[in-house]
């Protein structure tokens, strides 16, 4: 048997009257063991939080939506709007909430129009690397939090057409 559980076997079994501690400590100590056991089950609901990770490719510079939520029930009648909280910028860009409306494009309740909320994310103009990006979305008791890592890569030159000359008898300036 290892030492330490047998020393607090030991510790188990005496009396509280032989407790090392002197009365006042002793009292905080049952103090904070009553208190730790009440608050165990929400501190245990709190550590069990589901994250849910996606990962995003965008081009640099341009505004990309990461998000839509919309306030439509099953029925397809108006429920409330979610509230979004987000709990960690970008480093290289810019993110954005916006309400407004919004329709389905598929399914039961397509083309019915609804609030909305969508989360849009812009990279600084040259930017290409990694990024990431936390939000959470409460809808009544129910707290969803996703984590985006998004990549941005650097957009591709335009390409330039040259006149045909054959058509064109004008001198570019």
């Amino acid at each position: 048997m290892p030492k330490g559980a047998r020393r607090l076997n030991q510790l188990n079994s005496r009396s509280a009257s032989s407790c090392p501690l002197p009365g006042r400590w002793r009292a905080f100590s049952l103090l904070a063991l009553a208190g730790t056991l009440a608050c165990s089950a929400p501190l245990s609901a709190a550590f069990a939080e589901t994250v849910l990770y996606r990962t995003l490719r965008v081009q640099t510079g341009k505004p990309n939506r990461v998000a839509v939520y919309l306030s439509l029930k099953p029925d397809c009648s108006r429920g409330p709007l979610a509230e979004i909280r987000v709990k960690k910028l970008p480093g290289h860009g810019t993110l954005v909430v916006r309400r407004g409306s919004s329709k389905r494009s598929s399914g039961p309740c397509a083309a019915i129009p609804a609030p909305a909320q969508a989360i849009f994310y812009q990279s600084r103009d040259g930017f290409s690397g990694q990024d990431q990006i936390e939000y959470e979305v409460v809808l009544g008791n129910t707290v969803e939090r996703y984590a985006v890592s998004i990549v941005v890569e650097k957009t591709a030159p335009p390409t330039q057409r040259m006149p045909d000359r054959r058509l064109d008898d004008s001198i570019d300036i």
